[in-house]
């Protein structure tokens, strides 16, 4: 077992030189309270567990403590797990990461007005230098509320691919996929996205993977989208889309095209690959049976929905036509908040409030969407759960905290009471991002103030 201190470069050796760091070392986490969905979407719950880390994987979970030793190596780090909750950590599949420096600056407006007059032209004055100044902002949001992995839709995914590298988290960038934004012509860039994709997918060990971005049915002129199709079987590569977000959307899309939006994108090609679809706020059961039958992964984003009063998804019939629905933020210009402990909650009181059914999307319903529903859907697949040959992304709760206090159902505590300021410590790939309240790989103060600074260069 390895002693440690926090020093300003990490967590070190005791007795070792300042350089010799542990925060990748195996890792034991012991006598804790394991919280973790199974491959079949139940909660199972490991009083007094163990769970060994190391080489990036969980290596053992176990109640014995001397099988969970035997799956490390001879030194490791122990994390003591008294009144601690281990779960993994969230995925936030809908993000606009450097909307952070348009937090609090474009409120209370429908979302038409918010996007074209108040979105757009702060957004032409972005330079890569500046999105990642906001991107790193919302990197220290996430990972103290617990999330390591996020989908970015967004600017500059170069820049911000390389600064997700440094900062250690798990990520699905976009890569710009057209020149205009303009109906009469877009330009689809297919040598910049195939470059993008040979540099970055599956990069990181796998932390990095890249996907296409389509933002919406209304945004580019109808040639567009077919050869977006096209670019994206070509490059290996998924999409992540905004669909059926308000009703102008699906009337406008009635209006030109005869068809609402799932139809007219599956006509187009755009479901024949992986998709990520934000929002879907107003479907019928036509659109549903198409999301279902190209198995589209919905990003359900009930703060922003509320906040943009763009509706109330219908989470509960999606869920019956076998949609597989995970949960998203947004950007913090429409949302304010990166933090999935409030989506889920909102995710689960508003089904309940809407069907007057209190046993509308549970507790465990919210945290496998929060968790294994949102690595799936960014095509981490191995990630979002607690078992052997898993990776490593974990989030540890202080129980000892007076909103979770007594901890009687730990599923119910985590949606319902739970909030990021009970997060203590997190690990990505076997590595800490937080390690008992200190974040290992960013500055935090650096950060602000430089977002802070950035935010004031685009305001309008």
């Amino acid at each position: 077992m390895i002693n440690y201190r926090i020093n300003k470069s990490g967590i070190s050796i005791v007795g070792k030189d300042e350089g010799v760091h542990v925060i990748n070392s195996a890792t034991l986490f012991e006598n804790i309270t394991v919280l973790t969905p199974d491959d079949h979407g139940k909660i199972k719950i490991i009083d007094n567990g163990y769970v060994a880390v190391n080489n990036h994987r969980i290596v053992c979970v176990t109640t014995n403590q001397e099988e969970a030793k035997a799956a490390l190596p001879n030194q490791y780090l122990s994390y003591s797990g008294k009144d601690k909750l281990l779960l993994p950590t969230f995925a936030n599949a809908h993000c606009h990461l450097a909307m952070t420096l348009m937090r609090n600056s474009a409120d209370d407006m429908v979302l038409q007005d918010w996007l074209f007059n108040n979105i757009f032209p702060r957004e032409a004055k972005l330079t890569p230098d500046l999105i990642v100044k906001g991107t790193e902002l919302a990197y220290v949001e996430l990972i103290r509320g617990g999330t390591t992995c996020v989908a970015d839709m967004y600017f500059a995914p170069h820049e911000v691919a390389a600064s997700a590298t440094q900062a250690g988290l798990r990520l699905n960038i976009c890569c710009e996929s057209t020149v205009s934004r303009g109906v009469n012509e877009t330009r689809v860039m297919w040598d910049e996205v195939k470059s993008f994709v040979d540099q970055w997918h599956d990069s990181q060990e796998g932390r990095i993977r890249a996907s296409l971005l389509v933002h919406s049915i209304y945004l580019y002129s109808e040639s567009a989208y077919r050869e977006l199709a096209n670019l994206a079987k070509a490059a290996g590569v998924g999409i992540q889309i905004h669909v059926s977000e308000t009703k102008k959307e699906v009337d406008d899309c009635l209006a030109q095209y005869g068809m609402r939006p799932p139809a007219k994108l599956a006509a187009e090609g755009i479901f024949d690959v992986p998709t990520v679809a934000a929002h879907c706020v107003w479907l019928n059961d036509e659109d549903r049976d198409v999301l279902a039958r190209y198995g589209v992964h919905v990003a359900h984003n009930p703060i922003s929905n509320l906040k943009l009063g763009s509706g109330i998804a219908d989470v509960e019939s999606m869920q019956r036509a076998g949609i597989p629905v995970a949960l998203g933020t947004d950007g913090a210009a429409s949302n304010n908040r990166l933090d999935m402990f409030s989506e889920m909650r909102t995710a689960a009181l508003l089904a309940k409030g809407v069907s007057c059914d209190p046993t509308a999307v549970s507790a465990e319903t919210a945290l496998n969407m929060a968790t294994v529903n949102g690595y799936r859907a960014l095509g981490f697949v191995e990630g979002g759960l607690i078992q052997t040959g898993a990776i490593a992304d974990l989030q540890i709760l202080r129980l000892s905290d007076a909103n979770l206090n007594p901890p009687a159902n730990p599923t119910a505590a985590v949606v319902y009471s739970a909030g990021r300021e009970n997060v203590e410590s997190v690990m990505c790939d076997g590595q800490f991002l937080l390690y008992k309240g200190d974040l290992t790989t960013l500055d935090e103060a650096k950060i602000r103030y430089e977002a802070e600074s950035a935010s004031k260069l685009i305001q309008l």
